[in-house]
């Protein structure tokens, strides 16, 4: 393994289960699948990894293995494209009287450990670190903000100087001594448009 300097982000399917207690398992496998299979092709258009599928969440990693000079943007530009996909989806789900996904993005940057764990038994390709928890719980917060993605200072810096985000209260984190300056995000910097702020 090695340190590296990576954006970490964890996408997250709200309301799953009375969904897949609605729908049933095999066709909820079905769902997930389907979508997945989208969201996985917009990180990898974008320079992102897929480090883990969660169940009903993804994690990714951009600049891990290998660092970029705009990783902290890809990852902010990901979750604006699956965000569009997101309401694209729902409006088509709506038409067919489907229950829509609700979803939450977390993305936070900074070093993090990243390579093989595990034993002879078992052995995964992982990355551990501050960042990766801090992206976890910041798209658990997108439960209590209206914004379905939110990231850290180090990300708005590196990554969202083409967006129009929100500073959000400064939040302690379950699991860290130190708040964290959070963001939601709103929407795309107009084309044209040089003094938005």
């Amino acid at each position: 393994g090695t340190l590296i300097s990576a954006s970490i982000m964890f996408f997250d399917i709200r309301g799953s289960t009375p969904l897949a207690e609605k729908i049933g398992p095999q066709a909820y496998a079905e769902t997930i699948r389907e979508l997945f299979a989208d969201l996985m092709d917009i990180i990898f258009n974008h320079r992102g990894s897929v480090n883990e599928l969660l169940g009903d969440g993804i994690l990714a990693t951009f600049g891990c293995p290998f660092p970029g000079e705009h990783d902290a943007q890809n990852a902010v530009q990901t979750a604006i494209a699956i965000e569009t996909h997101m309401t694209m989806l729902n409006a088509i789900r709506s038409e067919k009287a489907q229950v829509p996904f609700g979803f939450g993005i977390g993305i936070a940057t900074g070093r993090i450990f990243a390579g093989n764990i595990g034993s002879a038994r078992m052995i995964k390709y992982a990355v551990m670190g501050d960042p990766v928890n801090t992206a976890a719980r910041l798209q658990d917060l997108t439960k209590d903000f209206p914004y379905p993605i939110i990231f850290d200072e180090k990300t708005r810096e590196l990554g969202a100087g083409e967006v129009l985000c929100e500073k959000l209260p400064v939040t302690q984190l379950r699991g860290k001594k130190e708040s964290v300056t959070i963001y939601g995000l709103r929407t795309l910097k107009p084309v044209g448009v040089d003094n938005w702020s």
